[in-house]
Formats: C-alpha cells, structure tokens, sequence
C-alpha cells in the first residue's frame, strides 16, 4: 500500500487497525469527531461525519479507506445519519474516491441476516433484517457496491476481547438466563481477530464483494454462557422455561470465504478467545464482584 489509510471512525477497533497498518510502514489518518485521544502514530482528523461542511479539507493523498462509525445512539436516525448519509458525506467529500481509492471497506454486521431458525448462513444467503439496524447496514451495502467498483463489505459478527467484558460481568453477577428449548446460535470474534481481517482485505490483490467476519465455530449461547460460568468458577446461567422469541437472530454464520482467501483468526472459537480475556482479568466472585 502506497498511499494513505484513512480509517472514519476511528475508535477501538480503529485504532487497533490503524496499529498493524503503522507496524507495516503504512501512512494512517484517523477521522472522529474529538481526535485529541488518538495514538501519536495515527494522523488526526477531528471531523463530524454527519457535517459535509466538517469534511472538506481531507488529505489528498488517501488510497485507501476504511468506513466503521459508531452511532451515537441505537435509534433509526442516529444509523441513518452515521451509517447511510456519513458515508455518503465522506464520499463526495472524497473526490477520487470512485476513481483513484485502490479501496473502499465497509464494516457492516451479521445483523443483516435475521432469522434463519439455526440454519448456516454465508455471503450468497438472503438477508431478512429483523430491526432497524439491519435494514440500514444493508441499505448502505447494497448502494455502496452498486457505486463503487472498489468497494468491499466485511460483516462483522459480535465483537468481544479486552475491553468488553459486559458478558463476563453479567455472568459472575447471575444477571444472565437461557431460553430453553431449541438452542439459539450465537456468532462472535474476537476484536484483534477483526482488526487482523481488515488488514488482511486492505492487503489483497483481488477481493471478493462481501466476507463474513466471524470465528470458525458458531456456538448455542447456552454452551457459551455455561462455560464460561465454569471458567469464572460461578453458577450456571438457570434455564427459562420458554422457547427462543423469533425477534432474535438466529443462525450460524461461515467464515470460509474469508479463510479461503488466506486468512486464519488467532482465536479460532470462544474458548480460545474468551479463554485470553479472562485470564487477564482479576477472580470474579459469585456474586459479580472482583476479587482482587
């Protein structure tokens, strides 16, 4: 990679990207709306992505883009302004970006699938969005690459690792039930593991339009839930006795175009994963709380 990487909302994941460029000798901006928390290797840009007038000054010498906002808020006009009309901003305000950009990616979700009843899912399945969210991520993926020859889309499934331990709390407090019934699938990777895909599509001669991001082992959050109750030494998450609501997704997402194309996760299921994290973290108690 020749030229610059601009990576648009650049926070954790981001700045973890931006890391493994710099190691590489890559030249990298970061746009966020307060850059002064940005690393000293990463260029700032303070920019408001939902502001065109914020966005005419960029750099001329960007070759490669990386687009991966966080909404301000989970409410459909917070998506739409970050996610369908940022992006848009960005583009026009990018004037070789149709032409020059060697590449445009996209982080979009495995939210865009839906429903599919525990079945797996790849990149030719039809997605049937259940919320807002969904729908809006698949929106901007379909006019991205009906636009943009240079453009590809990563779907990220649940991102976890250092930092986000919400379920490792939940789970030493007890704040955490199973449905019962048919087991409900769950998907994740693990955050270095999305940082390392991303590095890995920016440095691909040809891509393919769409790779799913995930670990290679989709997993009943039962299972997952119980061992880590074990690996925490607190109680297993109790059984409620009711079927999972068709409101929430439900299928096992491959990663084997992304593995075709050469690349291996470092933490290749939960256990290796959610293994890493816990074992740098301080006893959690029973009830939630920390033991050192």
């Amino acid at each position: 990679m020749r030229g610059a990487c601009l990576i648009a909302g650049c926070g954790d994941t981001g700045i973890r990207i931006a890391n493994l460029l710099v190691k590489q000798g890559q030249k990298v901006y970061g746009l966020r709306r307060i850059a002064t928390a940005l690393p000293a290797n990463i260029i700032p840009i303070a920019a408001d992505l939902t502001d065109p007038a914020t966005l005419d000054s960029l750099p001329a010498d960007i070759e490669t883009l990386v687009y991966l906002p966080t909404p301000p808020q989970r409410t459909h006009d917070a998506y739409q302004k970050i996610f369908r009309d940022g992006f848009e901003h960005l583009l026009r305000a990018l004037p070789q970006a149709a032409t020059t950009l060697r590449r445009i990616v996209f982080i979009s979700s495995s939210a865009v699938y839906g429903q599919h009843h525990g079945a797996w899912v790849d990149e030719e399945t039809e997605c049937r969005p259940l919320a807002f969210n969904g729908e809006i991520l698949l929106s901007t993926e379909q006019w991205l690459l009906q636009n943009f020859t240079n453009a590809c889309v990563l779907r990220f499934a649940g991102i976890y690792g250092p930092g986000r331990i919400r379920l490792i709390e939940d789970i030493g407090a007890q704040k955490v039930r199973v449905h019962a019934g048919a087991a409900r699938y769950t998907n994740r990777i693990h955050v270095d593991d999305a940082a390392a895909a991303v590095m890995h599509v920016l440095g691909l001669q040809q891509v393919r339009p769409i790779y799913n991001v995930v670990d290679d082992l989709p997993a009943a959050d039962g299972e997952v839930y119980d061992w880590l109750a074990d690996k925490l030494g607190a109680v297993r998450p109790a059984r409620e006795d009711k079927t999972s609501s068709d409101t929430l997704g439900n299928k096992r997402v491959s990663n084997k175009r992304l593995r075709a194309s050469g690349f291996a996760p470092r933490y290749a299921d939960y256990r290796a994963g959610y293994g890493a994290v816990i074992d740098t973290l301080a006893p959690i108690k029973p009830n939630g709380s920390s033991c050192g």
